[in-house]
């Protein structure tokens, strides 16, 4: 696994070994590949770029402090360098200039330091010294900072995620889950979530995993209204509704489409009504055919939703 950083560091590495890079400010200073020359700008500024990290305009260290934010590099505080940076200190019309690559986040670095004849010019290409350009601890030089765009970090060897799947909404899978015709009304005590389940091996499943049973809460007949159970993995609260538009409402805001869970009818002259509640304190919503319950629940400071759906007599 390697990212273009590596990629940079590594070849820095190999020019100031095996691959014998020599110094030189001359006119060959970017010759800088086995056996060539270059000098300490264009030694890692030649490295960056055969990685495929941008070096824009920057040619040498007068102007790559400058230069280099503009196609993405980042100046930080000398304090803070690592892996991948340049340390710099930028040339001035008083002060000559030098730039060296952070090889590890101990302050090894890699830099060119002069030809062998510990000039700048003059010099045959190649290393002939084996100390023109080679790697060593930091000695301190710079005054700036300077780090690769962050994307030049990531792992390019990476397989490429997976995409995620698109969600199951019941128009396009319906996943009837009526098992029965009886729907059963369980409790959890530590959530606050009502469940409704028409499976008795799903209701003494739930049981088991300390939800409490309360019983049947209303039969079943296989009517034109699905009802769509959908739950919410970051709250562990359970939906319930006949509405296709709130489904996918809930589904777009990353609700777990479970499927159908019970038929209804759409008005009171065919069966008895389901109401629906809401608990604005936890994000419950509570379904009951009881309207004692559901007054006892609104003096509770739940929510009256209205009639959710209707049932048999």
């Amino acid at each position: 696994m390697a990212s273009k950083v590596d990629k940079m560091v590594q070849r820095a590495i190999y020019l100031a070994g095996p691959g014998n890079l020599g110094y030189s400010q001359g006119n060959d200073r970017w010759n800088v590949w086995e056996n060539g020359s270059g000098d300490c700008a264009s030694y890692n500024l030649s490295c960056a770029k055969w990685a495929g990290i941008p070096i824009g305009g920057a040619t040498f260290t007068g102007d790559l402090m400058d230069e280099l934010p503009k196609v993405g590099w980042k100046e930080i505080p000398l304090s803070n360098r690592h892996y991948g940076c340049l340390v710099c200190r930028p040339k001035t019309a008083t002060r000559g200039g030098h730039v060296a690559m952070m090889i590890s986040d101990n302050d090894d670095v890699a830099e060119a330091l002069g030809n062998e004849f510990g000039g700048i010019m003059g010099g045959k290409p190649g290393d002939q010294t084996g100390n023109e350009v080679l790697t060593r601890k930091y000695n301190g030089f710079a005054t700036r900072c300077i780090e690769p765009p962050a994307w030049a970090y990531e792992d390019e060897d990476a397989p490429a995620p997976e995409p995620e799947p698109e969600p199951k909404r019941p128009e396009d899978e319906p996943d009837y889950m009526i098992n029965g015709n009886q729907m059963f009304r369980l409790y959890n005590q530590f959530t606050g979530d009502h469940m409704f389940t028409s499976s008795p091996a799903e209701r003494d499943a739930m049981v088991k995993d300390g939800w409490t049973s309360e019983g049947i809460a209303w039969n079943i007949d296989n009517n034109i209204l699905p009802v769509y159970r959908l739950f919410n993995s970051y709250t562990a609260q359970h939906m319930f509704t006949t509405s296709l538009e709130e489904c996918n409402s809930l589904i777009d805001n990353e609700w777990q489409y479970e499927g159908v869970v019970d038929y209804g009818y759409k008005n009171s002259s065919k069966g008895g009504p389901i109401y629906r509640y809401y608990n604005k304190q936890n994000g419950d919503h509570m379904f009951t055919t009881e309207t004692a319950e559901g007054e006892n629940l609104v003096k509770n400071g739940w929510t009256s939703e209205g009639i959710a759906w209707n049932r048999m007599k």
